[in-house]
């Protein structure tokens, strides 16, 4: 396997389970203790892999070097995982929910993209863009 698409599968593999498991919770628990007790166990998976695969530094250099981005993935993650939560006991669906976020905030991305970061977009780009936008329309449909 082309080691470039390994993230790519990891990606997957964590979305997947992710999805699963979030549609899975049982609705009598509260949606914020379930949250603390998930990032617990991602927590212990983190000093999994720091010991199997050793960082440079320590946790406590790491804490200094932060800077807004890294409390931002922390505030994002929190945010994503409340959404879907209250997403799935309210009946959305998850053969829909995920897909439905996904596309809205790539097609946020894409300006964002463009202007922040000086990313280019091709002719083709623009096209798979028109496709979105018709998915985007056709999987919001009930």
């Amino acid at each position: 396997m082309n080691a470039t698409y390994f993230p790519i599968l990891i990606i997957i593999a964590g979305g997947l389970l992710y999805q699963l498991s979030q549609k899975s919770i049982a609705k009598g628990l509260n949606a914020y203790f379930v949250i603390i007790v998930a990032y617990l166990a991602g927590i212990l998976l983190c000093f999994l892999g720091n010991w199997l695969y050793p960082a440079e530094g320590s946790l406590t250099e790491a804490f200094k070097k932060s800077n807004w981005a890294v409390y931002g993935i922390g505030v994002g993650a929190v945010l994503v995982e409340i959404g879907f939560l209250i997403a799935y006991r309210q009946g959305w669906r998850i053969s829909v929910t995920s897909m439905l976020v996904n596309m809205i905030i790539s097609l946020i991305l894409i300006p964002i993209g463009l202007l922040l970061y000086k990313e280019k977009i091709s002719g083709w780009n623009v096209l798979g863009i028109a496709f979105y936008f018709a998915g985007l329309i056709l999987i919001s449909k009930r």
